[in-house]
């Protein structure tokens, strides 16, 4: 098992087993099975392992054993974290700057409300999500509130039919990031075009980001301009990096 530095200090991870260190500061990790870079921190990295589909890619070659064994460790590390926290708690010292959180605009006299809830330590079950979003609209008022907007997984598009059918005026409406990131995942996986060329894309970034001399040297080049782009969506960096590759191939 390695030790890696991070900006809480020294910790060991058994995440590290199967990942390398691109940058030596613990926030990209390349995946030793399928040599994708994952960024996010060791913990983003152990979910691509485990093939959960959170918010990272799943791992096409990580052997099932290394995938079982990865996934109970989330979920012993999710069950203590959540005997430590109770669940619904919100951030904030009163209730005035609570409120001032969950509000984030004004339209025609309706408010619109957003997350200001810690969620971190709360399972996402159907159930749960949408016991957390009508006690934000319980505590806001449910007058103030016109719409909710997530992504539109199955537990998520079932707590919103859930909170529709609680809250008559309510209306629930997928995240438009998500749906554009879901479109794009299906060109990846079912266009052999954006298959191969994506593929290919991975390969050699990968190649080079493993390489200290090549990092210097790809850095000299594009004054400073790196290969893969962070996006808030994972599918969304795979087309960004082919355009930074398209870019900078001179």
């Amino acid at each position: 098992m390695a030790s890696k530095k991070t900006t809480s200090g020294n910790i060991l991870d058994v995440g590290w087993q199967y990942g390398i260190d691109v940058d030596k500061n613990s926030r990209r990790v390349q995946c030793k099975y399928c040599q994708k870079i994952i960024s996010g921190g060791i913990y983003r990295f152990k979910h691509h392992l485990a093939c959960t589909r959170k918010d990272v890619e799943p791992c096409q070659q990580v052997p099932e054993d290394i995938k079982k064994m990865m996934l109970n460790v989330l979920v012993k590390n999710q069950e203590a974290t959540e005997k430590k926290s109770k669940a619904f708690q919100y951030i904030g010292k009163d209730e005035d700057n609570d409120v001032g959180n969950e509000i984030t605009s004004v339209d025609k006299g309706k408010r619109v409300a957003s997350g200001s809830g810690n969620t971190s330590n709360i399972s996402k079950t159907a159930d749960k999500v949408f016991e957390m979003l009508d006690a934000i609209m319980e505590r806001i008022g449910e007058e103030n509130v016109v719409q909710v907007v997530s992504d539109n997984a199955a537990n998520y598009k079932a707590a919103g039919q859930l909170l529709m059918g609680k809250r008559k005026r309510l209306f629930w409406t997928p995240c438009a990031a998500h749906c554009i990131d879901l479109i794009l995942e299906d060109f990846e996986k079912k266009v052999e075009v954006h298959q191969v060329t994506i593929a290919n894309g991975r390969r050699i970034t990968s190649y080079i980001y493993s390489r200290t001399i090549l990092i210097s040297m790809l850095r000299h080049f594009t004054k400073g301009k790196d290969l893969i782009r962070p996006a808030a969506t994972r599918f969304a960096t795979a087309y960004l990096t082919l355009g930074c590759l398209s870019d900078c191939k001179i």
